[in-house]
């Protein structure tokens, strides 16, 4: 969910842009300079690009678009076995192919740059898009939805106050509750996936009709940042200081970042 990644990719995920306010809250940390990189393929969907930025000191705002790293990068995508695609600095930090790229389910993309004369690397497989059994209400505090599994691929779910007349999405979840992963990855039946709590003002039998819940899927990397995602984080923002205990999947010295395939589901009714 691009919010959603926007504010944990930004947190990311990433996805995932930088806090416009950042409060120190241990000044005394040794400050690191690490390159940033920030990248959601998504399902069905033209690749966005991926972003390379730079931290921070933490005295200091975070801004992704001063930190922008905009020369010195030579960058491609590498789909499946075989196509090669250079990647070209379109702006603000943000490296793009030069034409369109439609991302797909169950391919494999690897991200190969050099950043000042850093290697980055990372791969990621794109999910299936995931898929609704049913979506119920949990004491009209939550709601939680049953989904069929995929190999490979973790879940999280969100609350969505959404007009389906109008296709208009009123509020939504800022972030996950939780990311799960079927333990048998082979299984046919459901898993449950619970969303964060719903806003008392949205609680009354006035919403109901707006009630609906969407899944997303993320290749498995996705699982192990989202359960360490805040490990040393000093500030309101991962990405204004390093955190060497995040755990993300892009690799490279000094390199911090996560470049994640995703699938997002359709919304469901809650009933």
């Amino acid at each position: 969910m691009k919010r959603i990644f926007n504010i944990v990719i930004l947190l990311i995920l990433f996805f995932i842009t930088g806090c416009n306010d950042v409060s120190v809250v241990n000044p005394e940390l040794s400050y690191k300079d690490y390159i940033v990189v920030r990248a959601e393929l998504i399902a069905g969907e033209d690749f966005a690009g991926v972003k390379f930025t730079r931290t921070q000191p933490l005295n200091q705002q975070y801004d992704n678009t001063n930190d922008a790293i905009t020369s010195n990068v030579t960058a491609y995508l590498k789909i499946g076995k075989v196509q090669v695609v250079p990647l070209y600095h379109a702006g603000n930090g943000m490296y793009k192919a030069s034409d369109r790229i439609q991302i797909h389910s169950d391919s494999t993309y690897e991200l190969f740059a050099n950043v000042n004369g850093v290697g980055v690397y990372s791969i990621t497989t794109v999910p299936e898009k995931p898929r609704t059994a049913s979506a119920n209400i949990i004491d009209k505090s939550s709601f939680r939805a049953n989904i069929y599994t995929k190999p490979g691929a973790v879940y999280g779910a969100a609350w969505k106050i959404y007009n389906s007349v109008t296709n208009d999405v009123i509020d939504s979840a800022p972030d996950f509750k939780e990311v799960v992963q079927n333990a048998d990855p082979f299984s046919t039946s459901t898993i449950p996936v619970n969303t964060m709590d719903l806003p008392a003002e949205y609680r009354t039998n006035n919403y109901s009709y707006l009630w609906y819940i969407r899944v997303y899927a993320y290749d498995s990397p996705y699982l192990k940042f989202f359960k360490t995602r805040n490990n040393s984080q000093p500030v309101s923002d991962v990405f204004s200081q390093g955190g060497d205990q995040i755990i993300w999947n892009v690799y490279g010295n000094n390199v911090i970042g996560l470049f994640i395939g995703a699938a997002y589901g359709d919304y469901v009714k809650v009933q």
